[in-house]
């Protein structure tokens, strides 16, 4: 016999991507909405006394928590389809933040809300990590070059072992590398994020050149997992560490073929594809 529970989810999800902006009332309406309701009002839901943080220390409720953020599509509160009908909803906030089993955690699925089959595919992540994770995030996007910062240190390193570094030379590649990648990042349309040729987390820099328009959801799940031969990415021209971004800028590596003649939509292609040698061939018949 099926787990009138799990039923109960199943339909209610459905009828949710079915018609995702429904009537909220409609929905309320429903025998699976009722049915799910009663399960989470059954649960003795409460915050840290601190941090006010949802403490999840049943596997039971940590069930329930990851369903509703699935049926909601969010871990906003105030998104949440049962927020009229839960007394902790209505507090408002995030629902990001939790402690799990006593352990602070934060929330995060492992691709985007639309793009999940099962609520174990929405993890808790123990914060302190998740934060040491967001810090070395943020350095390695740090496409300004912050003083003292790791890509900072790294360009300087670059253009030492080139033999040309000088403060004014480190503050024209500075002022040039913001120029580029702000201009790139205003192009992107919505829906898109910039995608990395290399990622970040294997030591791509942050540059217009190791850029590339990408669905976000494409982005979100593949993350760093399907990166480019070094082999491709030399050929296409995109920048796969800071001391190529460097080298090409003052004129101290040659551009490829490619390079030269590539537009941005061959550069994604031959990313996508992994057949760059098909796009040049193309590209080349098309300049004939």
């Amino acid at each position: 016999m099926a787990n009138p529970m799990n039923e109960a989810f199943s339909t209610l999800l459905s009828a949710i991507k079915k018609n995702p902006s429904g009537n909220a009332l409609k929905i309320r309406n429903r025998p699976d909405y009722q049915t799910k309701l009663k399960q989470i009002n059954s649960h003795n839901w409460q915050r840290h006394e601190q941090t006010g943080d949802l403490l999840l220390d049943t596997p039971d409720k940590k069930r329930v928590y990851q369903e509703m953020l699935m049926l909601s599509g969010s871990t906003s509160a105030n998104r949440n389809i049962f927020r009229e009908d839960v007394d902790f909803l209505k507090q408002g906030g995030s629902l990001g933040n939790v402690v799990v089993d006593g352990t602070p955690s934060r929330v995060k699925a492992n691709r985007s809300f639309s793009k999940l089959t099962n609520p174990n595919q929405i993890k808790f992540n123990n914060r302190a990590r998740y934060d040491q994770s967001l810090k070395a995030g943020a350095e390695t996007r740090d496409y300004r070059l912050k003083e003292g910062g790791k890509n900072s240190k790294q360009v300087i390193q670059a253009m030492k072992e080139y033999g040309i570094y000088t403060p004014e030379k480190y503050t024209e590649f500075q002022q040039w590398n913001i120029r580029s990648v702000e201009d790139y990042i205003a192009t992107i349309p919505k829906g898109f994020t910039a995608g990395h040729a290399k990622s970040a987390v294997k030591g791509g820099p942050m540059t217009a050149r190791n850029l590339w328009k990408e669905a976000s959801g494409e982005n979100y799940s593949r993350q760093h997992k399907q990166d480019a031969s070094d082999e491709l990415l030399d050929a296409i021209g995109a920048d796969r560490s800071w001391k190529i971004a460097v080298g090409k800028y003052f004129g101290l590596i040659d551009k490829t073929e490619a390079e030269k003649l590539f537009t941005e939509e061959d550069m994604i292609e031959s990313l996508a594809t992994g057949n760059w040698q098909s796009v040049l061939e193309k590209r080349r018949a098309a300049q004939t």
